[in-house]
């Protein structure tokens, strides 16, 4: 009840002040009469005691999408150029029927042909952007194999398995990492708790709580 609570500030501040707080803090605003606009229980503590874990994040989406690059006969390699703002993105390849290929980043190899199989739909890899960037493909595998490259800003940290994340309606909500569902990129947010130990992972009383998780 309490991060559902603190959830619906957090959208209540995205509405009036157009991005999420940096901080769970700045759910303590005072409109001009000194009362608090968001939230009234501050500090935020969870039943333990100790502060709730929070990140958010208010990315537009996509940095670049390539065209949809099919596998020539012979295979040849390709150049895409783009430019970005210098910084840490994540790599995302969306794949059909390549169960080999290499990505080459402004010279470095971020993919290599053992990172295929012809059954994987995306891979994902961090990398780290210039301004401008040179992105360099060549695909081997099957005659009708085709990938299209997207980078996106950074999710967020955490843990990214299917039992940590909240459940299919939050992705149209933004309180969650919807690419991960196969959706477009919202601005969003994480929220919870460490348990009882304060720390991450743990089982019983001591295990973390994932505002939106859905229990087995």
């Amino acid at each position: 009840m309490q991060l559902h609570n603190i959830a619906e500030a957090l959208e209540s501040f995205r509405n009036q002040e157009g991005e999420y707080p940096i901080s769970l803090s700045e759910l303590g605003k005072e409109d001009p009469y000194g009362v608090k606009k968001y939230f009234t229980q501050l500090p935020l503590k969870d039943p333990w005691g100790n502060s709730y874990f929070y990140d958010a994040w208010e990315y537009g989406g996509t940095v670049y999408a390539s065209p949809l690059l099919r596998r020539d006969t012979p295979p040849r390699w390709e150049t895409l150029r783009f430019y970005a703002t210098p910084g840490k993105y994540t790599m995302i390849l969306h794949l059909n029927k390549v169960s080999s290929a290499r990505v080459i980043l402004n010279g470095r190899e971020v993919f290599r042909p053992c990172c295929f199989n012809r059954h994987t739909q995306t891979v994902t890899r961090e990398v780290t952007l210039s301004s401008s960037n040179t992105i360099k493909v060549r695909i081997t595998s099957d005659p009708n194999a085709t990938m299209q490259i997207e980078i996106i800003y950074p999710l967020p940290e955490g843990d990214f398995s299917s039992s940590s994340l909240p459940p299919m309606e939050y992705a149209e909500k933004g309180y969650n990492w919807s690419s991960i569902y196969g959706k477009d990129y919202y601005p969003g947010f994480l929220l919870g708790s460490y348990g009882r130990d304060g720390k991450p992972g743990g089982e019983g009383f001591n295990k973390d709580i994932i505002y939106g998780k859905v229990e087995e």
